[in-house]
């Protein structure tokens, strides 16, 4: 890469040496026309050549003097230094010329309302400088080429420019002669200190503020760092792997945590990671961020005083609430208050009493929810009080009011209440269920189990999501929004769920995909129901954990489980106790407990909630599966129809039928071969170009491989058999443009607690080519071949007499 880069720059190089030598001559050779006017305007422009020459050569030893140490630059430096000093001596020639032939005139000929030089010298607003010492440089290069380089003004004229120019401390410095070299002088000897602009730099890359997940922070966190590191480049200040590795380490504690663990699964290499690879991917993840909250941000009542925009599918980080900035610009409600903030934000309004607080309100009439100039009906504020849950907000919340309707209540509170089903469905072909009943909470809030796990999406990535662990529940579930935001397919079905007070809920479609943890060291593939929703906000409120002592050597498996968020998957007892580990950590004085899982530990128990709320929500999940009476009748009646008629064959049922009989024969081995059934409409659909992509998967499960050395040696004693039963062979003219082929990408699932194969190697025949087909995609898929259980159960128990393996 290095020597290309330096091939290309000793390309550039050649033509601006035959643009000097072309100059060279035309100001030897040259001869004055008939007027001065005529000699200055092409003098002129040959002097402004050569300054742009000049530009050229001081851009080109830039790019030289960026590229790799390892390189030597010693011949072409040295051909740099020599042209410039050509291009030095150009330009006193041109200048000689110009005094020569273009003679000034004589001042007091010269009508005071004619000044052509200064007439475009206002359009160019002067560069300011207020006195960083690392803004020196750049300030005097500006300057001297818009003022101080220009011949038209004189020394007193360049002067009140500079003084003009200076700003704050710069202002103040003082030189021993009121002209412009002196001052400049003065200025060079204060603010030229590259031990302080040093200094000054490597504080703005240490002292870079944190940047949560948005776009911006993130894309200024990438700007500060790269302008500074620029900056010492240009004072020949070099980096090595040393200093890289200690901004990386030091920026990753600048990134939010959602992003350093991405960071990380991008980065499973040991080796030291590069700056520019940090800084690459912080830009690749402010632009995905950016994609995100374009596409999934809805505005709300656009004509009223507030415009609110939530994200309909994050499932990264929590909702967030946009304010309309012409809102901040409003002036305080109370009279006394000369600040610009809403009513909620004002310590004034904070620091009166409850009544002067209500007062406030009502003869302001405002909204008692989020204190604006609107009817209550018409709030559209979701956020209750924190104290008591009522429609009110927290700065009116009377205490005493609260405890009366506790003490009258109170005999009421522990009776469940539980919402009886709203509708009941006669054609039931499966029935499984779900879930919530409702009470009143007391003082205590229970946690439940909650982690941050990694599916798959479309693109065959892994995204973070919030799952809560139930052992409870027959199936797992995952919700609408976050399986259209996974882009995942959805398979029919129809699956009424139902649960505690036999609320049902009907599931219409399922889709399939894997699982993961934040290593990827254990993977499932699952298959989920869809849902529109899982539950609300878990937990209810948020949890005081200021006291709880969690060991710092361990890994959360949801390290905001105190803050409510929303629960994009529900998994079930099916994959449960695979999840579970043996250690498990009971923390002093408190109920809660962590338990070790392969996705880290997770935290179950009670605790204290910071807010309490009377009519919070309290959550029981039950997802099960059960037959019906209609269900149980019909299996009973299947089960003495053991010859029933067999289902109509389809048009591509029948085409694979036909396929195979004309197609298949046995070889001289003795193995039946056939051909493989393309769709008759193959002429339509193509094949692109699949081998970077099965590239890419093969470097990925070597990634992974090397990180398990068991799952390596069970991997390659797979691919040895493979080969010696003669399943695959090694090809070795493969012309790697063509898109005939196919490139079969593959990936193992390794199952330690299986006692016969503990690894299996999954072929991939889904992943899709340039041209968005795969090869799946152009084959029929024909009938099943297998019976199911039941049917092979019922012709079991025909015999007399059977044998078992």
């Amino acid at each position: 890469m290095g020597k290309n880069m330096l091939q290309k720059l000793n390309r550039l190089r050649g033509p601006i040496r035959d643009r000097v030598t072309r100059l060279n001559k035309a100001a030897e050779s040259y001869e004055p026309p008939a007027t001065p006017e005529e000699s200055e305007i092409i003098l002129n422009q040959k002097l402004q050549n050569v300054l742009e020459l000049k530009a050229q050569m001081k851009k080109l030893l830039a790019d030289y003097l960026d590229l790799p140490e390892s390189i030597n630059l010693e011949e072409p430096l040295e051909v740099i230094y020599t042209m410039e000093e050509e291009i030095e001596d150009l330009q006193v020639k041109f200048k000689i010329l110009l005094t020569k032939y273009c003679k000034a005139p004589n001042a007091d000929n010269v009508p005071m309302t004619v000044h052509k030089p200064n007439l475009k010298i206002p359009d160019l607003p002067l560069p300011e400088f207020t006195g960083k010492y690392e803004e020196y440089e750049s300030f005097k290069t500006q300057f001297m080429s818009i003022i101080g380089n220009n011949q038209s003004l004189n020394d007193n004229q360049k002067c009140c420019y500079l003084k003009a120019s200076l700003k704050g401390d710069a202002k103040l410095i003082a030189s021993t002669q009121d002209t412009f070299q002196s001052l400049l002088s003065a200025l060079d000897a204060r603010y030229q200190n590259k031990r302080a602009v040093i200094d000054t730099l490597i504080k703005n890359v240490l002292s870079v503020g944190k940047a949560n997940d948005s776009p911006r922070q993130l894309r200024n966190l990438v700007d500060i760092i790269k302008r500074n590191l620029r900056a010492l480049e240009n004072l020949k200040l070099s980096r090595n792997n040393l200093s890289d590795a200690l901004l990386v380490h030091i920026l990753e504690g600048k990134i939010d945590s959602e992003s350093q663990k991405l960071f990380q699964m991008e980065n499973k290499s040991s080796e030291i990671l590069s700056l520019a690879c940090f800084l690459n991917f912080i830009e690749d993840r402010a632009r995905i961020l950016e994609g995100i909250s374009k596409n999934c941000t809805t505005t709300v009542n656009s004509n009223s005083n507030k415009q609110f925009v939530k994200p309909k599918q994050n499932f990264s980080r929590p909702k967030s609430l946009i304010v309309n900035s012409h809102n901040k610009s409003k002036k305080c409600v109370l009279q006394n208050c000369d600040e610009s903030h809403p009513l909620y934000r004002c310590f004034k309004f904070k620091s009166f009493k409850l009544s002067d607080r209500i007062d406030c309100v009502q003869r302001n009439k405002l909204c008692k929810k989020c204190l604006s100039f609107h009817p209550n009906t018409n709030c559209k504020s979701k956020y209750n009080c924190f104290m008591c849950g009522d429609s009110h907000n927290s700065l009116l919340h009377d205490d005493s009011k609260i405890n009366n309707k506790n003490n009258s209540c109170r005999e009421e509170e522990n009776t469940p209440l539980c919402a009886s089903p709203h509708s009941s469905t006669t054609q039931v072909e499966q029935t499984a269920t779900s879930f919530c009943c409702s009470t009143f909470l007391n003082r205590k809030s229970i946690l439940l189990c909650t982690a941050r796990v990694f599916i798959r999406n479309k693109e065959n990535k892994f995204v973070p999501v919030r799952a809560i662990l139930d052992s409870a529940s027959e199936i797992n579930i995952i919700s609408s929004d976050c399986a259209n935001f996974l882009g995942l397919k959805k398979e029919k079905l129809f699956l009424p769920v139902s649960g505690i007070c036999g609320l049902t809920q009907n599931a219409s479609r399922k889709v399939t995909t894997s699982l993961s943890n934040l290593n990827g060291n254990y993977q499932w593939d699952i298959e989920l129901m869809v849902l529109p929703k899982i539950t609300d906000f878990s937990p209810a409120t948020r949890l005081d954990v200021s006291n709880l002592k969690i060991p710092e050597n361990i890994q959360l498996a949801d390290e905001t489980f105190y803050i409510p968020q929303k629960v994009d998957l529900l998994l079930g007892c099916e994959l449960f106790f695979e999840f579970i580990k043996a250690d498990k950590i009971r923390l002093n004085d408190s109920r809660l407990i962590l338990q070790d899982t392969c996705f880290g530990y997770i935290v179950a128990g009670s605790t204290e909630p910071i807010f309490q709320i009377n009519n919070a929500t309290s959550h029981c999940f039950l997802s099960r599966g059960m037959d019906t009476l209609d269900k149980t009748l019909r299996s009973f009646w299947e089960i003495e129809n053991v010859t029933c008629d067999s289902s109509p064959i389809s048009e591509e049922l029948n085409y694979c039928n036909e396929h195979y009989e004309k197609t298949h024969y046995r070889n001289s081995e003795g193995r039946y071969v056939v051909q493989m059934p393309f769709k008759p409409e193959i002429e339509k659909l193509s094949l692109g170009d699949s081998y970077h992509m099965a590239s890419k998967r093969l470097d990925n499960l070597w990634k992974r491989l090397n990180r398990d050395p068991t799952m390596k040696f069970l991997y390659s004693e797979f691919l040895r058999e493979y080969k010696n039963l003669n399943h695959m062979e090694e090809i070795t003219n493969c012309n790697l443009s063509n898109d005939d082929g196919y490139f079969l990408p593959h990936q193992g699932v390794l199952r330690p607690s299986s006692i016969t194969t503990k690894l299996r190697v999954v072929f991939d025949a889904s992943a899709k080519t340039t041209t968005g087909y795969s090869l799946n995609d152009l084959l029929c898929a024909g009938g099943v071949l297998q019976d199911d259980l039941f049917s092979i159960l019922t012709r079991f128990r025909k015999h007399q007499y059977a044998f078992t393996v």
